[in-house]
């Protein structure tokens, strides 16, 4: 009985110590916490670095794209020089000025791209260990699945397998002699096929008639080059991007001699204004730079009636000038090359009623290009960004007092000019605007420019009013500005 008993015990105990080891090896198992945790790493890393690569890699598309469309304009604006549609002499002019700013933009982008290279590597490619690898594993996985099926093995030498055919012979086959073997020289990639041969003979055959149809009779002048009869028009499919060519160059001639700006824009008959302004570091390309004039036939006309910057722009209606201005010049950025000053009128309260400011003898919501002609004279801009900086701090154009008046008529009795030079980052009511001007931050002024005498005026003058000298954002402070005014004849 007790043998019994210790027998239980026994077996009871081969079975715990069975579930114990088996409990060991299951908490030993790894049940994908690791590889869970690998995941967890690299979504986190991810998260962290993933985005910014993305980003790059979108730039560099952006940037790649872009390129491809200037390089389609450039040969667009080549096309259209060298193919006789541009003939104007302005026009071959401001093509050339659009190239050149697409080429200097191109150039730009081509460093940005040799910065993003140095950023985001490219992707290497598949070494030679792990194409080894995936070799290995592939093999291992048709051993896998091949494994278990009876291997095809060869019939020993001289026994034919079951499933051959005999091979197929001739009556009397052993009685024929052997057929001599073939040693031809390759055939050449033009004899290769027989339509090619068949075309090049023809064409060989035919040069004789050729020569002796053109006046050599007898073939004597089979291999001479015989020029055509009249020589002068020979190619003349060319002839035509000949005078092409040459009216290019003398346009090109005749541009670098005289400028011939459109009518109604430049005349010797009225007086003409420079106006120049000197910024502290950058013409930027994303601010805002105005010239407000107010165009008077009076020798004194009221200050009411002078260009006022705008401190509260939710107030105003064209957020950058109050007062009674006739004219704004801006800078426009995205045409820095060929007119980067536009030249705008106000609307009279007689054309577009403001019951807004119905005492207003302009209204300053409504704003219009000028019809009278455009602003031809000016000095190259190179503008920039805070990322990208340009190479220009000053702007400076000529405006001739003929723009300033609906009719020539009305531009003659023109007597003076209230000025205001207006900087700005942004035209919005915004806690981050900064606008610079003439005078100070709690008493703006203005000049007045007497249009009958030849004078000079600005800051560098004496008495010449100052800017307020205390702006925060560089791109915006006026260190100097001036105004030139050369009278006719």
């Amino acid at each position: 009985m007790a043998t019994q008993e210790v027998q239980r015990l026994w077996k009871l105990s081969r079975v715990d110590t069975g579930l114990l080891e088996i409990r060991k090896r299951a908490a030993s198992l790894d049940v994908g916490a690791k590889i869970q945790a690998e995941i967890t790493a690299l979504e986190k890393e991810d998260a962290e670095t993933g985005a910014a690569a993305r980003a790059l890699h979108a730039e560099q598309r952006d940037i790649e794209l872009r390129q491809k469309t200037i390089e389609d304009k450039i040969a667009k604006f080549n096309k259209d020089l060298y193919s006789g549609k541009t003939t104007g002499v302005r026009e071959v002019e401001n093509v050339e000025k659009e190239i050149s700013a697409l080429k200097r933009q191109r150039d730009r982008d081509d460093e940005r791209l040799l910065e993003l290279f140095d950023l985001v590597p490219p992707r290497p490619g598949p070494s030679q260990a792990n194409r080894n690898q995936a070799r290995r594993r592939q093999n291992k996985a048709n051993r896998a699945q091949n494994k278990g099926r009876p291997r095809e093995r060869s019939p020993p030498k001289g026994v034919r397998a079951p499933h051959c055919r005999p091979p197929r012979t001739r009556q009397n086959d052993h009685l024929r002699p052997p057929r001599p073997l073939r040693h031809d020289p390759p055939k050449s990639r033009r004899h290769r096929h027989g339509r090619g041969q068949r075309r090049f003979l023809r064409w060989l055959r035919n040069k004789p008639a050729r020569a002796s149809v053109a006046g050599n009779e007898g073939g004597q002048a089979r291999h001479m080059r015989i020029m055509p009869s009249t020589v002068v028009f020979h190619g003349r499919r060319h002839l035509k991007r000949i005078f092409q060519v040459g009216a290019l160059t003398t346009a090109c001639a005749l541009s670098a001699c005289a400028k011939f700006p459109p009518p109604g824009t430049a005349n010797g008959n009225f007086t003409q204004v420079t106006f120049s302004l000197t910024l502290s570091r950058q013409v930027n390309i994303n601010y805002t730079y105005i010239v407000a004039i107010t165009a008077s036939p009076l020798v004194n006309a009221p200050g009411q009636s002078a260009p006022v910057p705008v401190f509260d722009p939710s107030k105003n209606p064209n957020g950058f000038v109050a007062g009674s201005p006739t004219h704004y010049i801006i800078f426009n950025a995205a045409n820095e090359n060929i007119q980067p000053f536009q030249l705008f009128r106000f609307a009279l309260q007689t054309e577009v009623p403001n019951p807004q400011d119905p005492t207003n003898t302009v209204n300053l919501a409504v704003s219009a290009p000028s019809t009278r002609g455009v602003i031809t004279n000016f000095q190259p801009v190179n503008a920039g960004t805070n990322s990208d900086p340009g190479t220009s701090n000053t702007l400076q154009f000529t405006l001739f007092t003929n723009l300033l008046g609906d009719t020539d008529a009305q531009a003659q009795l023109l007597k003076t000019l209230q000025v205001q030079f207006l900087t700005m980052n942004t035209t919005q009511a915004t806690s981050s605007r900064v606008i610079d001007f003439l005078g100070q931050r709690t008493q703006p002024n203005f000049q007045v420019v007497d249009l009958r005498t030849s004078n000079q005026y600005g800051s560098a003058q004496p008495g010449g009013i100052q800017p307020t000298g205390n702006c925060p954002d560089p791109d915006v402070a006026i260190t100097s500005w001036a105004i030139t005014v050369t009278p006719a004849g």
